[in-house]
Order: structure tokens, then sequence, then C-alpha cells
């Protein structure tokens, strides 16, 4: 079971920016919590395919220096 403080963290803000969550039961503070985790999972995703999108309209001589600028850490960056 999530605690308020990991799902504050995970959503780097804090109690006083979300008082509302102090209100709910632990129960609720987990089922926002895999709501929260799923939607980040869905944004990566879509972030990753419209990436990949972009960089298939660099031609194909530049994709390797390009791929390099957008993913400096490896394929995602």
């Amino acid at each position: 079971m999530t605690s308020t403080d990991e799902l504050l963290a995970r959503l780097e803000t804090t109690l006083d920016a979300l008082p509302i969550l102090s209100k709910l039961s632990p129960d609720q503070v987990s089922v926002l919590d895999e709501a929260v985790v799923e939607a980040m999972r869905t944004e990566d995703e879509a972030f990753e395919q419209g990436m990949q999108g972009a960089l298939a309209l660099v031609p194909r001589p530049f994709r390797g220096p390009a791929r390099g600028l957008l993913f400096p850490k490896g394929d995602r960056g």
C-alpha cells in the first residue's frame, strides 16, 4: 500500500500544495497512486513514440547525430 508521502514524492510536490491528500484513506491513496503510475507510463510511451516518429522525419544520414542530441543518455535520454 502506498503512503501519502510516497505519492507526494512521485508527484514531486508537498502536502501544502495538495492538502486534499490528507483527507484520503490509505486505500484511496493507493488507488490514486496506481492511476498516477499508469498515467506516467502512458505519457512516457507517447513521448517515446513521438520522438521516434520525429526522428524518422530526419534524413537518414543525419539520424545518428540527431539521435545523439535527442537521446544523450541512450535510446530515451
